[in-house]
């Protein structure tokens, strides 16, 4: 159980599995080589509103091509999720390709390290993936071995958890601002 202020929350894991893979992804068999091969992701996403009207979707796919004329590494686009408020971004750690959704597996096989995918639609997210490392079948890196990758510093962690800390007292207090609002409306008389 999780206790939240007055509310205590149960949750049952059903099932497990990577986020973004579909059912037949993850069925994939794993005879070929392509499939076998291990990337290094970084990805930085860029959350839709709601049933995006074109007009939005251009403006956020426009903010996604900036950033991504920035990013030319991992640590380019670590540095930039850290600079950055209006994005999420992480490393996925290393993820089978043949598990990969199939419009995510076809960006991103081909890209060398450090390469990055152009922004993609998925799930209801655009998403730039950055390729950190690939890793053959056989287990072995590609060269260069070590990702680019590295973990934030313990400031970083500080802030994030400070915004996220904010961002829920402001998301409660507008909450409550709804629900306690009282909206009167008159209608204009003829006359009057």
């Amino acid at each position: 159980p999780i206790v939240d202020g007055d509310s205590v929350v149960l949750l049952w894991l059903k099932a497990r599995r990577t986020a973004g893979v579909s059912e037949e992804a993850a069925n994939v068999p794993e005879a070929t080589a392509s499939a076998d091969t291990e990337l290094s992701l970084f990805q930085t996403v860029f959350e839709l509103p709601p049933e995006p009207s074109q007009k939005q979707l251009a403006s956020l796919r426009d903010r996604a091509l900036d950033t991504l004329s920035q990013i030319s590494s991992c640590a380019d686009a670590e540095k930039l999720a850290a600079k950055r408020k209006d994005v999420v971004s992480g490393s996925l750690g290393r993820l089978q390709l043949g598990k990969l959704p199939q419009q995510v597996r076809q960006a991103a096989a081909p890209l060398p390290i450090g390469a990055s995918t152009p922004p993609l639609l998925v799930n209801g997210l655009l998403v730039i993936f950055t390729v950190c490392d690939r890793f053959t079948p056989g287990g072995a890196a590609a060269a260069p071995v070590k990702a680019e990758a590295s973990l934030p510093s313990d400031e970083q962690i500080r802030e994030r958890l400070r915004q996220q800390k904010l961002e829920r007292l402001s998301d409660s207090f507008m909450k409550d601002l709804r629900r306690n609002s009282f909206i009167d409306l008159k209608q204009a008389g003829i006359g009057g």
